[in-house]
């Protein structure tokens, strides 16, 4: 077991958080995951012995403002399938917030195990529009919808995470002149300081195209180049890689990541309906109603085979 370091003291500024430290009533176990700006943590209460997520930024290195906002709307919406605040915190330099730990892990980690099935991808689908809908009904726009920020937990339900960069409809970026967001999964329109909740469709357009071929419509070597694939490069047909793919079911995809946005799905709902029908057959959605327990069991399978394993504490 790693020593234990109590960075609630007065030299704690001068302290970089490590696993075996302690944080208020939190010890950090090990490191989740590494971003641009914040490092994740699993981590403990230590009166409780619950299992979190910590989520750290340092103030010299990051805008406090990001993490503010997003902890001030984590606490303000409650919805099942997004990622509530627990608690949040600083210490010296470092401001935290306290998150659930998903032991399912992310659907990138799923994604390792293979192509998804139509029904596995419907599930996913059904969750996260019920989530992006609530958002939008709020006037919010998540703006960094991928795989890395679908958690799931142990018993296979999907959470929405990192509300980072959420705009509000019609509100200009806070970061003028930057782009912000993951380049593989974002709007041409975003690129152009550009925004509405046309932009998450095309963001889940890409999570359908990932699920159901294995593979990222668009990616290069800079993320300019994945920029300009956006605006200017046409998607290869998802059954180019997975020709066992209804053709019904591709042009939906294809539908959600239309250029311009007045010829996409209007809304998050709108992608989800087409969807249906894309698939809806006479024995579909009655195998889907039959074998959801199945359906569910498939994916825990995924969860239990990619999931991060809990150290001991």
């Amino acid at each position: 077991m790693a020593a234990v370091l109590d960075y609630t003291g007065v030299n704690a500024i001068y302290r970089v958080p490590t696993a075996g430290t302690r944080i208020g009533p939190y010890q950090l176990i090990d490191q989740l995951q590494q971003g641009g700006m914040s490092t994740v943590y699993l981590g403990y209460h230590i009166y409780t012995r619950a299992y979190v997520a910590i989520k750290i930024v340092d103030s010299y290195t990051a805008d406090l403002r990001m993490l503010n906002r997003e902890r001030e709307i984590m606490q303000a919406l409650e919805h099942e399938h997004i990622v509530p605040c627990l608690d949040a915190g600083n210490f010296g330099r470092y401001h935290y917030l306290v998150m659930p730990f998903m032991q399912g892990g992310t659907l990138e980690d799923m994604l390792s195990r293979g192509v998804f099935t139509l029904d596995e991808a419907y599930v996913v689908l059904e969750q996260l529009t019920s989530a992006l809908a609530y958002m939008h009904s709020l006037g919010l726009l998540h703006r960094d919808i991928k795989a890395t920020n679908i958690l799931f937990d142990q018993d296979y339900n999907l959470y929405l995470n990192d509300l980072g960069i959420v705009t509000w409809l019609g509100e200009k970026p806070a970061q003028q002149g930057r782009v912000m967001g993951t380049p593989q999964y974002m709007a041409p329109e975003l690129f152009q300081g550009r925004v509405d909740q046309r932009s998450d469709v095309y963001s889940v357009g890409i999570l359908l195209y990932q699920m159901l071929t294995g593979r990222l419509p668009f990616d290069g070597p800079s993320d300019w180049r994945i920029c300009i694939h956006h605006i200017e490069t046409k998607p290869l047909a998802p059954s180019f890689y997975n020709p066992s793919l209804p053709r019904s079911v591709e042009r939906v995809i294809l539908g959600a990541l239309e250029k311009d946005p007045n010829h996409r799905y209007q809304t998050i709902e709108e992608l989800l309906h087409a969807f249906q029908k894309a698939v809806e057959s006479p024995t579909f959605f009655e195998h889907l109603s039959t074998q959801w327990q199945a359906t569910c069991q498939k994916l825990h399978g995924r969860l239990s085979a990619s999931a991060p394993a809990l150290h001991s504490a």
